[in-house]
């Protein structure tokens, strides 16, 4: 959703805040969320845009349901990320490369005296996805030989773990030794 700002350009107002629900999928031109994450409703959000004598600041509250797959068990792990961010609005238009510079990347740019948050919006909730997601600080995991989930139970696999056939030689020698 476009931010129309024209009543600060004009001196109008010093402030406006609008709030609205963001369908994150539907964005065009966002970078893509990590794999496995889903966004599970619309985000929450809440832009509050301020004059600050020849710039404006913006201030933008992002509230947003998910589910991931839990990197032990791959069940779903549901999240909620709730952060705020802010960046510098320019007036003027924006130069040839400044996606590229990372000194613009504080800095959306009004365009047609509105601002297209979505993409920047989605952008941060990628940058703010935790990396690593569990059920459970205890889950343990999938068994590495069968595959089976390891918390509905002992998968029955042999507890003798299999040596590698190239070290072979060396447990024989350590079987001699005891």
């Amino acid at each position: 959703m476009k931010t129309d700002v024209t009543k600060i350009l004009n001196k109008k107002e010093a402030m406006i805040v609008s709030s609205y629900k963001l369908d994150v999928t539907s964005v065009q031109d966002a970078p893509a969320l990590p794999d496995g994450i889903t966004i599970t409703a619309p985000a929450d959000v809440e832009v509050t845009v301020k004059d600050q004598n020849n710039c404006m600041s913006l201030s933008c509250r992002v509230r947003v349901d998910y589910v991931a797959p839990c990197d032990r068990c791959l069940d779903d792990v549901p999240g909620t990320l709730d952060f705020t961010f802010e960046k510098t609005v320019s007036a003027d238009a924006a130069p040839a490369g400044f996606e590229d510079d990372p000194t613009y990347d504080d800095v959306v740019f009004v365009s047609e005296s509105s601002l297209d948050l979505d993409p920047a919006i989605v952008e941060e909730i990628a940058l703010r996805l935790p990396i690593y997601h569990l059920c459970s600080e205890d889950c343990p995991g999938l068994c590495p030989r069968c595959g089976k989930n390891l918390k509905e139970g002992p998968c029955g696999c042999s507890e003798k773990k299999e040596i590698d056939p190239r070290l072979k030689k060396l447990q024989k020698l350590l079987d001699n030794f005891d």
